[in-house]
Formats: structure tokens, sequence, C-alpha cells
């Protein structure tokens, strides 16, 4: 496709066939995005270095959902953190693990 700097993004997602929690019936879908992603952040900023602000909110523990997943569910927080930290000056939000140890 001819990116160098690109984001690459599967989205696996099981079909409608039954609508319950349970899914074992359900067929899996798989689709495939990419797309141009230069630098996450402005190579001027960086170059400076980062303000980073601590998030108030804190990476689940393993056990309570596939923490190793890049789970939509578990984005919320992360969204929801690096916009307090926007809104707060800061280029991003520095998150810690249920342990306290960043994540």
């Amino acid at each position: 496709n001819g990116l160098t700097d690109c984001y690459v993004r599967p989205v696996a997602y099981l079909g409608a066939e039954q609508t319950s929690v349970s899914a074992l019936n359900n067929k899996v879908h798989l689709a495939i995005a990419v797309w141009d992603w230069p630098s996450y952040f402005d190579p001027e900023v960086k170059a400076r270095g980062l303000r980073l602000e601590w998030s108030k909110w804190r990476r689940p523990d393993p056990q309570t959902a596939p923490t190793t997943a890049k789970a939509a569910g578990l984005y919320m927080i992360c969204t929801m953190s690096k916009n307090a930290a926007e809104r707060n000056g800061y280029a991003d939000a520095l998150m810690l693990d249920w342990r306290g140890y960043v994540a």
C-alpha cells in the first residue's frame, strides 16, 4: 500500500445471529483498516519533552477483563484520561495499573 508510517486496525466482532450474553452461535467477522498515521505527537513538542498528567483512572486488574487485548471497552478510561489531560494543558495522561505501577 506504500505507507511507511501507518496504523493497522484489525477488528474482530461477533454477528447478530444470537442476541444475548452467550455468543456461541454467532459468526466471527474480521475487518482490517489501514491508514496513514504520522507521529502521534508533534515532532517539535517531542523534542522539547512531553508534559504528562497523572490519570485519575487506573487500568483494571487482568482478572477482571482481557487487559492485554485491545478491547473496545477498555479504551473508555484511556480516552477519558487523555481528554482530561488535554483539557488541563497536558499532552497526555500517564496511567497506573491496578497495583499502582505505570501501565
